[in-house]
């Protein structure tokens, strides 16, 4: 799940990082939907306009080498 979109960031790091270092950008198969100032801004209009599952979130900043992962779900505990 989101391993080409993972992969197409990979490949074209350099080039976005250029682009747009320090924005947030989506990423839907190999097409670039953005940038975004913030986190949220990003995350509310990919979860509307792609469904969630369906778009990569990135925080565009060098050295993809030291980078953290988050993941976000829907699970409600009780």
């Amino acid at each position: 799940m989101l391993e080409r979109e993972f992969q197409y960031y990979k490949d074209h790091e350099a080039d976005l990082v250029r682009r747009f270092e320090g924005k947030y950008i989506g990423i839907v198969g190999d097409q670039v939907v953005g940038p975004f100032d913030t986190e949220i801004e990003a995350y509310t209009i990919l979860k509307e306009k792609y469904g969630l599952g369906h778009f990569l979130l990135q925080h565009v900043i060098p050295d993809s080498e030291n980078r953290t992962q988050r993941y976000y779900s829907r699970v409600a505990f009780r």
